[in-house]
């Protein structure tokens, strides 16, 4: 079997693995604190954000299987 000399290319770029990291920094503290000290308008912002990167996560996911299906 041949060796590829091609690099695989990341599956998300760095905007969007920062985004996620972001968003798991509130999903901690939204599970271990109470519901009464939550900031409910950061609540609404991170739902917001959550549309705009689902959409970055499946255009980039469907970036990389392109990638995948012409070098695999």
């Amino acid at each position: 079997m041949a060796e590829s000399n091609t690099i695989r290319p990341s599956v998300f770029s760095q905007e969007t693995s920062t985004a996620l990291q972001n968003l798991r920094g509130f999903r901690h503290v939204f599970i271990y604190i109470y519901a009464d000290e939550l900031d409910y308008e950061q609540v609404l912002e991170n739902a917001e954000r959550v549309k705009t990167v689902f959409l970055k996560i499946s255009t980039e996911l469907d970036i990389f299987i392109a990638w995948l299906e012409q070098h695999v």
